[in-house]
């Protein structure tokens, strides 16, 4: 800090720790403010806590041209919260610089008032601004006890800023925080996967900012739901204005926002159900299956185009490119091709838009179907491919035992096999003269019809009706289920 004359106070260079929250951003405007009035610029520093992960990853930004803020750090590659830091300051920072104002942004790994301390040192910084937010009735920092140590031990003047804590949103209004489902996950390689469409509902977490923001991805604190950004993306996403994909990690079954916080927020809003994203997976590096799994689902999504199509199940993709296959094998017999199947990039054409017949066509529908019978609770940890897989295995069986049946049928006959609350797994007095139905489904042992038998055809065609067709139901929901 300059002296000016008249003992007049004078900022060159003004720092502003910034944490993710809105809470700690209340400093911005006092510090444009400032940097106004005295010409001065801005350096704004987050502090992410070392990478505490279980093996070092490697991670690739996946933005072209990559961040200024990463520059300076030799290892921002090994921690997930030093990405998402970044993404977070070069934000703040733009939006800064766009209101004329001269701005740099960095991101340093450590303890946060040692560090913050080392820049303010180090950048020869003029004064320190801080928010703080009230709680329980005192008067408490965002930063907590960093703050205290900054006010003993900063070599400059400190500016605090005074504003409002925000409600807390509870925990199932929180979302998810990605650095810790990474620590929790172990060793992981992060493969970039392009770019796709993202159901919204499965994008439940932030790299970065997951304290800052609730489920729908909206500022925790009202002022920052009205700002113009909000209010700048929803007219673009109402218009039908295309906007560049949002940048997200994939771990499991989940998707975190690395990059488009916004643009989430405004399409949950909005009611929109899918996204276009760049996505970068995560895999473990000690789960053989999964490396499976990923691999043959790469090779799925090669062949057919489709990549919203997910199993977790080794073998479920390869069985979904042999029904695929079947789709497109049967289209050239309608089209009396058998003579001269295509070859090359026509035959790889032909098998893509088999692929999205299939796609649109069936699996969709079949799975409306089984998310609907809640199938997903008899096989924890399976999706809705992987469950289509079973069915057509279960369907198989009832062709080969003499009962060919429609998919809705066989669907009908899966659920009653599985689903504890279907109901045909309760009593069973449909035929009172077999005693043996009346002992619950779970505890008999069910026998085999015999196709030869008497009346077994009529009672397992697929066109009876009435009392036939519910015979035909219990006969089919007792089968057990194929290995």
């Amino acid at each position: 800090m300059e002296r000016a004359a008249g003992n007049e106070a004078t900022y060159s260079r003004l720092l502003v720790p910034l944490d993710g929250s809105a809470e700690a951003e209340l400093a911005l405007p006092h510090a444009v403010s400032h940097a106004r009035a005295f010409g001065a610029s801005l350096l704004l520093i987050r502090v992410v806590p070392a990478a505490a992960v279980a093996a070092p990853v490697t991670v690739e930004l996946p933005l072209e041209g990559g961040l200024p803020a990463l520059g300076a750090l030799t290892d921002a590659a090994a921690n997930p919260d030093v990405i998402g830091a970044a993404i977070y300051l070069e934000d703040v920072a733009g939006r800064l610089r766009a209101a004329g104002v001269e701005v740099e942004a960095v991101v340093r790994e450590g303890a946060a008032a040692t560090t913050i301390l080392a820049e303010a040192e180090a950048a020869a910084t003029d004064l320190l601004l801080i928010a703080t937010e009230v709680r329980a009735g005192l008067a408490r920092l965002v930063l907590g006890d960093v703050a205290d140590e900054l006010l003993r031990q900063a070599p400059c003047p400190i500016f605090y800023v005074r504003g409002e804590a925000p409600a807390d949103p509870g925990p199932a209004r929180r979302l998810r925080n990605f650095a810790d489902d990474l620590a929790q996950a172990g060793a992981v390689t992060p493969v970039p996967l392009g770019l796709r469409e993202v159901p919204l509902d499965r994008i439940v977490g932030s790299v970065g900012r997951a304290r800052d923001l609730d489920a729908d991805f909206l500022p925790l604190s009202a002022r920052r739901r009205q700002d113009e950004r909000f209010r700048r993306i929803t007219r673009a996403m109402t218009d039908g204005q295309a906007l560049p994909p949002i940048q997200l990690y994939k771990l499991g079954y989940n998707y975190y926002v690395l990059d488009g916080h916004h643009r989430v927020a405004v399409a949950h809003a909005l009611g929109i159900r899918e996204l276009d994203a760049e996505v970068t997976e995560y895999l473990s590096s000690s789960n053989a299956t999964q490396q499976r799994v990923f691999g043959e689902r790469r090779e799925f999504e090669r062949r057919t185009g489709l990549t919203r199509v997910g199993a977790t199940r080794a073998g479920t993709y390869p069985r979904l490119l042999e029904m695929i296959e079947e789709v497109a094998e049967a289209a050239r017999r309608r089209q009396g091709r058998d003579a001269d199947a295509p070859a090359g990039a026509a035959a790889e054409d032909a098998f893509k838009d088999a692929a999205r017949r299939w796609y649109f066509d069936f699996f969709r529908t079949l799975s409306s179907q089984v998310r609907k019978r809640r199938l997903g609770r008899a096989f924890p940890g399976e999706r809705t491919a992987d469950i289509i897989v079973r069915l057509r295995d279960f369907r198989s069986e009832e062709a080969r035992l003499g009962h060919e049946v429609s998919w809705e049928r066989a669907l009908e006959h899966f659920a009653a096999a599985y689903d504890s609350s279907h109901p045909w797994r309760s009593w069973d007095v449909r035929r009172p003269w077999d005693l043996s139905r009346l002992v619950p489904f779970g505890r008999r042992r069910v026998e085999h019809p015999d196709p030869a038998a008497p009346g077994a055809e009529s009672a397992g065609s697929a066109g009876s009706a009435g009392s036939a067709g519910s015979a035909e139901g219990a006969d089919q929901a007792e089968r057990p289920p194929p290995r």
